[in-house]
């Protein structure tokens, strides 16, 4: 017997608008994560170059479907947009990974999140 009246997913949050305030104003003011070896902050447009170096190597970004083949400075720009843009609204962050000593970028996270439910999903490559 199939049942069709069920959401996925099925433990699905219909969060409080108090909780889905707190998540959006946390993601909006997120600044930096910081161990003793690295640094994951949100892109900005000054790192566009170091973008598209880590990106544009197939054997990086390849395998994450979302990334455009070749990865080309418009294709950063556009990116580096989007997360911009997310931030701003709440429910995303696009993150740089940069070693501390030397600035290298090393990484980067992207976070897709919807407030009204307290979820979100993560990815991205190092």
């Amino acid at each position: 017997m199939t049942d069709n009246n069920f959401q996925i997913p099925l433990t699905q949050i219909v969060a409080s608008p108090q909780d889905a305030s707190a998540m959006v104003a946390a993601l909006q003011s997120f600044t930096q994560l910081q161990t003793a070896r690295v640094t994951a902050r949100p892109l900005t447009f000054d790192d566009n170059a170091a973008l598209v170096a880590l990106l544009s190597n197939p054997r990086v970004s390849g395998p994450i479907t979302m990334f455009p083949q070749p990865f080309v400075e418009s294709s950063g720009l556009k990116w580096i947009n989007e997360g911009i843009e997310k931030q701003a609204a709440g429910n995303g962050l696009h993150l740089g990974v940069f070693y501390n000593d030397n600035g290298l970028m090393i990484g980067e996270y992207h976070l897709k999140a919807w407030p009204e439910n307290l979820t979100g999903k993560f990815g991205g490559c190092l």
